[in-house]
């Protein structure tokens, strides 16, 4: 029996946080209507943000010009609640989720463009343990880039 299921309500609706701000809007495509938020923490530079299967939504990373954080946020609740840091501080990194074997959501942090250390580095979010494992690093280095997930 499948652990997660999915939020219908949230698989019609698009995310977007708004950098250096305290914004979060969700537009949703059958109202053709947003709704927008006021989170208690200035959203970073360079971020990333991710929904996942049951439309809980993750932000990692980011920061001002030069620097980079490992901070983990789930919008809750009207407001970001801190999760486990990631391993590697990341900006301008990319954040793609996985529903492993129909019952374990997995988040995956990939790349950076800072600092120079991180920027080949992979880690995996397991969102019922809240615990970061770091898993293969790619061959070459990305940032500013885009990952997908199919299913098999």
């Amino acid at each position: 029996m499948p652990l997660v299921g999915y939020n219908r309500e949230m698989v019609d609706t698009l995310h977007f946080f708004v950098y250096n701000t305290h914004n979060l809007f969700m537009y949703n495509f059958q109202s053709h209507s947003y709704r927008s938020y006021v989170v208690n923490i200035k959203i970073p530079a360079n971020f990333m943000s991710v929904e996942n299967e049951e439309g809980r939504i993750f932000l990692t990373g980011g920061g001002e010009p030069g620097k980079a954080t490992k901070c983990c946020y789930e919008f809750i609740d009207e407001r970001l609640v801190q999760r486990r840091d990631m391993i590697f501080e990341r900006r301008a990194h990319t954040l793609t989720s996985v529903l492993e074997n129909k019952t374990k959501s997995q988040i995956y942090a990939i790349g950076s463009s800072l600092p120079s250390e991180s920027m080949n580095k992979c880690e995996v979010y397991d969102v019922g343990a809240d615990c970061w494992t770091q898993i293969a690093s790619l061959n070459t280095r990305r940032n500013f880039h885009t990952t997908i997930a199919f299913e098999n």
